[in-house]
């Protein structure tokens, strides 16, 4: 009972960083609208476009998981702490706000670069293209989570490290995605556009991708949870861990080709018979072996860590031998004699 009462009384206290945080969600809503060339309100409430919700969506699902970050750790119960944690989730959330921002633009230009992603959106409702748009913006916001749970020296180094660490998460998303079509037997974005000859557009290929996306963000928040400044390293680490990701995924792929969908063919399912359960299927593959190798890449993920060095500590130390106490031997009590009473002498 006690435990509970501690609970409500922590959520209350606080309260005043969620307000914060949300007030930074709405802020950044307004940014990414004023930004844009797209006329979100039109595109949501007067021609009722799918894509339009996707995209936004999942650009506020990865602004969310971002600013979620600050909130954790910050201190309550008097002014100065309060102070403090609104520093902190101002700063940083306005710095999530900007990359994430910059993050549909590196989409844009960067990985689906062969047509025009605001005419995909706007005038053909794509919803493929918009679900890749999409997976982008929650795997961005995964890295800018994962960079904001590490420790740095200083505010400003801290923003160097969260600046640095999101330039590698876009090198290492560009690049996937252009491994990914590598794995690929079919041209994915011409597939996603619908254009040129194809009639339909493609859902099922931006269920796969954006799963890929997704699954990718998942890796690199987790080697950069609890991340340090020290670029080189952590640089290091990332890179190291994304490429054994990669090389996962094409396995899964190629698995999952063969078990998962034994009856037929994972290209001839989406790119011939626009199969949304395969995209489905394959995407959410892609996730769970990123859930499953997230722990392995960085044990902080779930504890591990903590749990490893004390299961170390204890093997190592070898147990204190056992001595028997010896009782100590029980002193003789010595009874005094009684004492005669003293007469007083009458004179």
């Amino acid at each position: 009972m006690v435990s509970k009462l501690l609970g409500v009384q922590n959520i209350i206290m606080m309260f005043p960083y969620f307000t914060a945080a949300f007030i930074l969600l709405i802020i950044g809503k307004i940014v990414f609208q004023k930004t844009t060339s797209y006329c979100i309100d039109d595109e949501l409430t007067e021609k009722d476009n799918p894509a339009m919700g996707i995209l936004l969506g999942g650009y506020l699902l990865g602004l969310a998981l971002a600013i979620s970050t600050t909130i954790t750790g910050q201190g309550i119960g008097d002014v100065a702490s309060l102070k403090a944690g609104f520093m902190t989730i101002g700063v940083f959330g306005a710095c999530s706000i900007v990359l994430l921002r910059l993050s549909v633009i590196v989409m844009d230009k960067l990985i689906l670069s062969k047509f025009s992603v605001h005419k995909e959106i706007t005038k053909d409702q794509n919803i493929g293209v918009a679900l890749v748009t999409a997976g982008s913006c929650v795997a961005s916001g995964l890295m800018i989570a994962g960079v904001m749970s590490g420790t740095s020296d200083s505010l400003l180094i801290g923003i160097r490290d969260m600046v640095a660490y999101w330039v590698l998460g876009q090198v290492i998303l560009v690049i996937g995605s252009k491994l990914f079509q590598k794995f690929t037997s079919y041209d994915d974005q011409k597939l996603l556009e619908g254009g040129d000859g194809v009639e339909v557009q493609n859902i099922p290929i931006g269920l796969l991708w954006c799963g890929f996306l997704i699954a990718q963000g998942i890796i690199i928040k987790a080697t950069l949870t609890g991340a340090t400044s020290d670029l080189l390293r952590e640089c290091m680490v990332t890179a190291a861990a994304s490429l054994v990701g990669l090389l996962l995924f094409a396995v899964i792929h190629v698995v999952t080709d063969r078990f998962l969908l034994p009856k037929s063919k994972i290209s001839k399912e989406i790119a011939e018979d626009h199969n949304p359960a395969a995209g489905v299927v394959c995407g959410v593959a892609f996730v769970a072996i990123a859930l499953l190798l997230s722990p392995i890449v960085n044990p902080m993920t779930n504890g591990t860590a903590e749990n490893v060095v004390e299961i170390v500590e204890v093997v190592e130390k070898p147990a204190a031998p056992v001595v028997a106490e010896t009782p100590a031997p029980v002193e003789e009590v010595k009874v005094a004699a009684p004492v005669e009473p003293v007469k007083k002498q009458v004179e």
